[in-house]
């Protein structure tokens, strides 16, 4: 169990993180209102044009990193449990096929106008 030291600390950096949260959505809002402002304002559509080309970028990206748990922390954790390699054979972490389908490869034209190849899964009947 904790002690009330421990728990005091928690509480002080919960409270500086609610702080510093509110401190961001508070600048996030202040841009928006005052590009919202200068859109009211602007008596042409160039204006307003110039307006909306101006730096208006207030980040979508979650600055919190240190509340992640477990092994699905990021989009490159999220996996499956097997994974077909190029030469055709399934890894050994397991899995397989899925049931009905079967691995097809084919030729495909690459990014750069080359040729290449590509595995697919078919489903069959």
């Amino acid at each position: 169990m904790a002690t009330q030291e421990e728990l005091d600390w928690d509480n002080t950096v919960s409270k500086n993180k609610q702080r510093e949260a509110r401190g961001r959505r508070k600048a996030e809002r202040e841009v928006k209102d005052r590009r919202k402002a200068l859109l009211q304002g602007a008596s042409s559509t160039k204006d307003r044009r110039d307006i909306k080309s101006g730096v208006y970028d207030i980040s979508t990206t979650s600055a919190e990193t240190d509340n992640r748990q477990g092994s699905d922390s990021t989009i490159n954790d999220n996996g499956i449990d097997s994974a077909i390699s190029h030469s055709g054979s399934v890894s050994d972490t397991g899995g397989g096929l899925p049931d009905g389908y079967a691995e097809e490869l084919l030729d495909v034209v690459n990014d750069d106008n080359t040729a290449g190849q590509r595995y697919f899964l078919t489903k069959f009947a």
